[in-house]
């Protein structure tokens, strides 16, 4: 209970100061930030004058809008931003945890096939991530012909964009874990182990990931913030409708209410999974969550 405490306090901390550098990021931005984000349009210098809108006002109802998810209207449509926002979030969940199951399997499938999954894994992180997915998108849309990226159905078009997280996910989450690996080689277990003849792929998945658990589970909350950024990038490329995509569109409209709602749902999100993998890991290492 106390760790659970603790990590739901950290949480709220973080939280509080993420989204009030955000706040503080769009104040400085040129215009009437203010009055944008209280849904007002200004067409004068005097009724600019006459509907001023104190900082700290300003304040106050971004943080009930973060507590109640009650947004201002988009300035560029005129929606409600709940309505746009929360079927884009359910969108980019879903296609992060595919990413992130994705990259679990071909990390494990890297592990069995040592030299081959260090080559792919540096291959598939260096170079800029949507480089990674055009190339992806030019091999199996043009030149084999079978993952069509231009499809209108979007389960279809996401694809490839879902192989490229797939594959910087997992590269990522490889080079991790095989570091921490090969520094649990040297120790005395592992050489016992392998002295009484059993397998590498035994000593590795029935020793050293039990033991460096705590480890991996923390490296997934890494994997995971950097798919987050990846996945912004993707959906935009390939018109897939989540919150990164949004977030773009936003900054090219210039919507400054739904630039804020955007990047506070992101970083929330964000906060959230890399709180509960720090909770799990150091579970783990007081002993309160056994693996059998």
């Amino acid at each position: 209970m106390k760790l659970l405490i603790e990590s739901l306090l950290q949480f709220l901390l973080s939280l509080y100061i993420a989204t009030s550098v955000i706040f503080l990021c769009v104040q400085i931005l040129p215009g009437n930030a203010n009055q944008l984000l209280r849904g007002l349009t200004v067409t004068s210098t005097e009724e600019s004058e006459s509907i001023e809108v104190s900082v700290f006002e300003s304040y106050m109802q971004w943080m009930r809008a973060i507590v109640t998810f009650d947004f201002s209207p988009s300035v560029y449509t005129g929606r409600d931003i709940s309505d746009v926002l929360f079927p884009a979030t359910r969108q980019s969940i879903v296609f992060i945890l595919l990413g992130v199951g994705g990259a679990t399997l071909l990390c494990f499938l890297f592990l069995n096939l040592q030299r081959l999954a260090s080559i792919v894994s540096v291959l598939s992180l260096a170079p800029p991530r949507f480089v990674l997915a055009l190339l992806l998108a030019y091999f199996f849309s043009d030149v084999l012909n079978v993952l069509p990226v231009w499809s209108p159905n979007i389960f279809v078009r996401s694809l490839v964009p879902f192989l490229s997280m797939s594959l910087i996910g997992g590269g990522l989450l490889f080079q991790m874990i095989d570091q921490k690996v090969r520094e649990e080689y040297n120790k005395d277990y592992v050489r016992t182990s392998l002295s009484f003849g059993a397998s590498r792929r035994r000593v590795v998945f029935g020793h050293i990931l039990p033991n460096i658990l705590p480890n991996t589970i923390v490296y997934f909350g890494a994997v995971i913030s950097i798919l987050f950024g990846v996945s912004a990038v993707l959906e935009r490329i390939f018109s897939i409708p989540g919150v990164g995509s949004l977030f773009v569109d936003s900054v090219i409209t210039k919507d400054i209410p739904m630039i804020q709602a955007s990047s506070g749902i992101a970083i929330s999100l964000m906060l959230f999974q890399l709180n509960a993998c720090m909770y799990i890991s150091r579970r783990l290492l007081s002993g309160k969550i056994t693996i059998l």
